[in-house]
């Protein structure tokens, strides 16, 4: 009977030993499984990060150069403007001269595209980027408003010192420029990263 019981006993010793062999192999295939589901996430998710990226860059870069472009465009359309605005202010005319009219509107048709195109620059940012584009949009308003002012009736009495902002205007404008290059440039040039 000690025979039988040492045989009991070691089936009994080798059941306990598969039982916990096997709850052990369970376990550590499934927090390998977990580890591999995690580290499988933070890659998916870091692709993700850095694919977002890719497009907001993309998305930035058109942004901004259709906002330089028309920029540039604006001013030049604001100094032809001007050089009309200041013919109007000598004109005999002025107050039954359809041209004032007709400058107003080129006046504000140029503003409001610069301020739709800045909208889109401020809404895909960075902060500093916005900051620079917010100045160059403010100053195509002020040469419009200085242009406007030189045109209308009443500037005879104040012309030289419409004059005078709209150079001061002018040569502040000029200097904006390679702020904002430098802004986006720093934007653009920087690669995406993973989250995280």
């Amino acid at each position: 009977m000690d025979e039988g019981w040492a045989a009991v006993a070691a089936g009994v010793s080798a059941l306990v030993g598969a039982v916990a062999s096997g709850w052990y192999t369970g376990r550590s295939a499934r927090q390998g499984a977990e580890k591999a589901a995690a580290a499988v996430l933070k890659q998916v998710a870091d692709q993700g990060a850095v694919e977002h990226g890719h497009w907001l860059r993309g998305q930035r870069q058109e942004a901004y150069l259709e906002f330089l472009s028309e920029w540039d465009a604006s001013i030049k359309r604001l100094d032809r403007m001007w050089d009309q605005a200041v013919l109007l202010s000598t004109s005999q005319r002025r107050s039954t001269d359809v041209g004032v009219t007709e400058l107003r509107a080129e006046v504000d048709e140029t503003t409001a595209l610069v301020t739709r195109l800045y909208e889109r620059v401020a809404m895909l940012g960075p902060d500093d980027v916005e900051t620079n584009a917010s100045l160059l949009q403010q100053h195509v308003a002020e040469l419009g408003r200085w242009v406007w002012l030189l045109s209308q009736p009443s500037s005879r009495r104040q012309g030289g010192r419409i004059t005078d902002a709209w150079h001061v205007a002018r040569r502040t404008t000029d200097g904006l420029r390679p702020d904002f290059l430098a802004a986006i440039r720093g934007v653009l040039q920087s690669p995406p990263r993973p989250a995280g």
